[in-house]
């Protein structure tokens, strides 16, 4: 496949033909970037749901422990904490996209 790839300037930018796929590199690179973004809103997300799965996970642990199992006020402080931290990431990770 890669013996057959050639590039033939035209303009400014370089194409490269494969038998009958034709492939800008400007497209490709839009692509590259793309697909980044994409990876990175992922891990935004994921780190989103763990911040507050964890938070609540530690609440819930405490109040068995401490045997407020009729009254979960740990997992609801715990579960505010894993929500403020899953927001700040968000916004931590919004001003790196931009």
């Amino acid at each position: 496949m890669f013996s057959r790839l050639r590039a033939r300037p035209t303009g400014a930018r370089f194409e490269y033909t494969c038998g009958k796929l034709l492939v800008c590199m400007a497209d490709r690179k839009e692509r590259i970037n793309t697909i980044r973004t994409i990876g990175a809103l992922s891990t935004v997300g994921f780190s989103f749901v763990l911040a507050v799965v964890l938070g609540a996970l530690f609440g819930w642990w405490l109040d068995r422990l401490l045997g407020f199992e009729k009254y979960p006020v740990f997992f609801l402080i715990f579960f505010g904490f894993g929500l403020a931290a899953g927001i700040i990431n968000v916004f931590r990770a919004s001003r790196k996209l931009k």
